[in-house]
């Protein structure tokens, strides 16, 4: 597969830019110093009885055709102020390092800098070439090259430029095929055709209902997969009696940040929630002392609490992030401080939120705080027709992921997160971090945390797991087999140490998202709840792709699941069925409580991510020095077993 990859790329029919094929062919021009070009890599893919062509297309920055790069400075500056020009020709620096310039007297040179200025310098910088010559910027000459070093507009402009619609990813599509005709030559000599664009047939799940409070269903849209909230109560209100307000950074606005506090509690009665203290405490701080900060707030929150009621211990801590504290150092510190320290929740906001009071704002702000008080949104409700698993046996879901952090407090490190369900509907669900060695992606201490989530889910409701889903995200081709091995291994050694005696059946599905295959109509998206499982699918194990959303921007990307174990049943009973796997799958992706809408993949596996990439912020004293898997400082026990990770 590999070297049919490699004659599919060498005999495009385009010339390459830099070592990639790159096609001007729908190319778009913008006004941020670039032009957007599209990137073709074919890939063949092993499908039921056939080869399957996915021909991907992928938005490229290029630099103008013509100019030099004093020009591309004045478009690259063009949004900043005079005043902020000087500094930030180091970010200019990393956009045209690297890059190819022509000049007359020296031919063609690459920049590898620009000399340095003083802070406040109103001069313009040379640059530095390979040979350590020393050239003005009007000098140099752009040819047509890729641009690495976006600015973040940039960058963002990029974005907005590449979002394809259904006609126009099909045009790059046919486009891309038509580069094609001279590798198809070099596949006819090994008996392999390319076919025209491909048609399959697909299944369209049912859009769910929703229980919210007070006994009231809603149905999700089936053409969008939203639903609405307004004018319903939550599914299960918390009541919020201690809490206090932190603003950190910034000039406080006390009136301002009374106003927005109003708001949130009368949105919060209109959600159903309960907050018996509107007037909570308001505690400034520095961001040079988020540890003394949070301490006091919570110390007032209790205080306040015993004068009015007694003994209640502090529930919440509201976050007012002004301008200069909402870098990603300080929410971890927050997160840091408030969940291994202190053991109380934390919410954060940006203080340019609060002035608005708008009601969709607020609305996202409680929903996550009665999540993370232990209140939930929404409920699947019970069909009597086709009863779910989770309706059939009583199932404990397990999610994990592993994220490779690049960089982290003390040193680079992998952090995997393990979310187990604690009801029988898997609604609310607890976790656990593990400290990984760099880039390792295989978990392989599941077995001790397997063992914790079913003891938890046993205390939680009273029964022992009759079956056991096991989500797993991120694991590519080459890494199933240790999946298998090593992970699928840990969950039965987890029952095995529970009880000898113990050995319920396991289903195992791999998530995998990073693909080329997209699936539309005609001209427009498919609905939620699409289901394609015979013709693309892989040809050993069984498996499907899955949409439970609608893309709000372009296409909508579907799920490649891989059923990877799907034991029987005690006493030879049938395991779930292709049908219960996608119906399981397709609920569970509307019981994200903190959004009104269908998400990519099921709740349990957004919970897993989120819990792996905010891991490293419970690190103290890392160390992974001999290689082996670390835990990492566990959580305060105020917040064990809870949903923290939201």
């Amino acid at each position: 597969m590999f070297a049919l990859d490699s004659i599919l790329r060498c005999q495009m029919d385009i010339t390459p830019i830099d070592g990639r094929r790159i096609s001007s062919d729908g190319a778009v021009p913008t006004d941020a110093g670039f032009d957007i070009w599209w990137e073709y890599r074919p890939t063949l893919r092993a499908t039921q009885g056939q080869l399957l062509l996915n021909i991907g297309a992928r938005a490229v920055p290029m630099s103008p055709a013509s100019g030099t790069v004093a020009d591309l400075a004045q478009t690259f500056f063009q949004r900043i102020d005079d005043k902020k020009l000087s500094r930030d020709w180091s970010r200019f620096a990393t956009l045209v390092r690297g890059l190819r310039v022509i000049t007359k007297a020296l031919g063609i040179r690459r920049l590898v800098r620009l000399t340095p200025l003083d802070h406040g310098s109103t001069q313009t910088p040379m640059a530095i070439t390979t040979n350590k010559e020393t050239l003005a910027l009007d000098q140099c000459q752009l040819t047509r090259q890729i641009l690495t070093g976006l600015s973040p507009p940039q960058h963002q402009k990029l974005l907005l430029n590449s979002v394809l619609t259904v006609a126009t990813r099909r045009q790059l599509t046919e486009h891309g095929a038509k580069l094609l005709q001279k590798a198809a030559e070099q596949l006819n000599r090994f008996g392999i055709k390319i076919g025209e664009l491909m048609t399959t047939t697909a299944q369209v799940l049912p859009a769910p209902s929703l229980h919210l409070g007070e006994g009231k269903q809603v149905q999700v849209s089936h053409s969008t997969g939203n639903w609405s909230i307004s004018g319903a109560k939550l599914h299960s209100p918390v009541t919020l009696n201690s809490w206090a307000v932190v603003v950190l950074g910034g000039h406080v606005d006390t009136a301002l940040v009374r106003g927005y506090v109003t708001q949130l509690v009368k949105s919060a009665h209109e959600l159903g929630m309960v907050i018996t203290n509107p007037r909570p405490p308001i505690i400034p701080g520095n961001i040079n002392d988020i540890d003394g900060v949070l301490r006091r707030a919570t110390a007032a929150a209790a205080a306040q609490q015993q004068k009015s009621e007694g003994g209640i211990p502090p529930q919440l801590l509201l976050c007012l992030l002004a301008h200069g504290s909402t870098a990603p150092a300080v929410y971890g510190e927050i997160k840091r401080v408030a969940l291994t320290q202190i053991g109380i929740q934390t919410q954060c906001v940006r203080y340019h939120k609060a002035r608005g009071h708008h009601p969709r704002l607020l609305t996202q702000v409680l929903l996550k705080i009665n999540v993370k008080l232990g209140g939930n949104t929404s409920t699947i409700a019970q069909s009597a027709l086709t009863p779910t698993i989770l309706e059939k046996q009583t199932t404990l879901v397990i999610s994990a992921d592993v994220c490779h952090a690049s960089f982290a407090a003390h040193q680079p490190m992998s952090t995997a997160g393990v979310v187990w369900s604690v009801d029988t509907q898997a609604q609310r669900f607890a976790g656990s971090v593990v400290q990984h060695p760099q880039r390792m992606e295989i978990i392989e201490n599941l077995d001790v945390i397997a063992r914790h989530a079913l003891r938890v889910f046993y205390q939680k409701t009273g029964a022992k797991p009759q079956r056991i889903m096991y989500y797993r995200d991120g694991a590519n081709e080459s890494q199933v087999p240790w999946v298998r091995k090593v992970e699928l291994e840990g969950l039965r050694q987890a029952c095995q140490l529970i009880d000898p005696k113990y050995a319920p059946p396991i289903t195992v599905l791999i998530a995998r998202k990073r693909h080329h295959a997209r699936f539309m109509l005609q001209s427009e998206n498919c609905p939620p709840g699409t289901v394609v499982f015979r013709n693309m699918v892989t040809p050993k194990e069984e498996s499907f792709f899955m949409l439970t959303h609608r893309a709000i921007l372009g296409v909508s990307k579907p799920v490649h699941y891989i059923v990877l174990q799907n034991d029987a049943g005690p006493g030879n009973a049938p395991p779930p069925t292709a049908a219960e796997l996608h119906a399981l799958t397709y609920q569970l992706a509307y019981q994200y409580p903190i959004v009104t809408r269908g998400v990519t993949m099921p709740a349990s596996l957004y919970y897993a991510h989120r819990l792996a990439s905010r891991g490293r912020m419970q690190l103290c004293h890392p160390s992974t020095s001999r290689g082996l898997p670390l835990h990492l400082v566990p959580v305060h026990e105020n917040l064990q077993n809870n949903m923290y990770f939201l």
